[in-house]
């Protein structure tokens, strides 16, 4: 074998170790793509989004039969349909997402309050740990505040069936008895148990701020009408008196809104491109001022990216340093 071959076979057999253990294949490949590639959503014009990541309404069993086996209808009634179907699924994929975030969350919190009894149950085993110092001043007046917003923090959770709403007014009176022998006793006791609240509700209060903000800008935008959710029940819709309403009641401005939104919500997780054509059709002029502000409010600390194309100044004047004209050189 003359000197060139015997390079290129170690410079192959080199190459060989080096691919040794590296996945292959199809599956390989997509994993691949999954974690390097960003998530790409386009609404085009027709108000139609299109994702892999998003379930395509004309799959649903209903408008199939609709349109195989049903009555003839005109093709614009099957566009509604679809858009009102499309938007069903939004909601129902937005609402999954935020259970699952609540199970991670609630998981999290288990584990904290297991760290807080560990570490209680280690202290009182350890030779050196040693007994309260009656001269230290007392941890009376922080137990109480803490107990104050573990209070408020669990009512807010509770609105969205996070948590129980824990209410701690026997705790407090207990602390500011009169008796100073009696309640140092009771803030001896309470103290791992307010930590152990504490790493709960810490645990689920990133998903409850998101939800919040979620609901509340929805809600700075619909007119006349409300959305809320509930862990048990997913999103509700209801008009001024309460009653609630489904996709097809909405507008299309609405439905349109409300199908991006949940979207942009669910994209979190991954980084994301929105690539968006024309989004102030549908929209009035208060939706064109807000529409912008709002997506970039809810998908804060997410790697989310937008591209409009729009002919909107209404949109467009607010965001003029991210504006980029293009023209037609021919």
């Amino acid at each position: 074998m003359c000197p060139r071959n015997r390079v290129n076979s170690k410079a192959a057999s080199s190459r060989r170790r080096d691919f040794e253990g590296v996945p292959r294949g199809e599956q390989a490949y997509l994993d691949a793509l999954k974690r390097n590639v960003p998530t790409l959503f386009i609404l085009n014009a027709d108000r139609r989004l299109d994702s892999d990541s998003v379930a395509d309404p004309s799959d649903e069993v209903e408008l199939r039969r609709t349109m195989q086996f049903g009555e003839p209808k005109r093709i614009n009634e099957l566009v509604v349909r679809s858009r009102e179907i499309a938007l069903s699924q939004a909601l129902g994929a937005a609402a999954r997402w935020i259970g699952r975030k609540a199970v991670i969350g609630t998981n999290q919190g288990s584990m904290n309050v297991h760290s807080v009894y560990g570490a209680v149950l280690k202290r009182l085993v350890s030779p050196g740990s040693k007994v309260a110092d009656p001269a230290a001043p007392s941890p009376i007046p922080e137990l109480l505040q803490r107990l104050t917003e573990i209070d408020k923090t669990s009512s807010e959770h509770a609105r969205y069936e996070l948590a129980t709403h824990l209410q701690t007014n026997d705790f407090r009176k207990a602390l500011s008895a009169k008796s100073t022998a009696k309640t140092k006793l009771a803030a001896e006791l309470l103290q791992p148990y307010i930590r152990s609240l504490e790493g709960r509700l810490q645990a689920v209060d990133p998903i409850y701020q998101l939800i919040d903000r979620f609901v509340l800008i929805l809600n700075g935008l619909l007119t006349d009408k409300s959305i809320s959710f509930k862990l048990s029940q997913g999103f509700v819709i209801a008009n001024r008196l309460g009653k609630p309403l489904s996709p097809a009641q909405l507008s299309s401005g609405e439905q349109q809104l409300l199908l991006l939104f949940c979207y942009v919500l669910t994209a979190r997780d991954a980084p994301t491109i929105f690539m968006i054509d024309e989004p102030e059709i549908s929209l009035n002029v208060k939706w064109q001022r807000q529409l912008v502000q709002a997506l970039l409010d809810i998908t804060q600390g997410s790697s989310i990216q937008f591209i409009f194309a729009s002919h909107s100044m209404e949109l467009l004047a607010q965001h003029r340093s991210r504006v980029v004209k293009l023209v037609n050189k021919q």
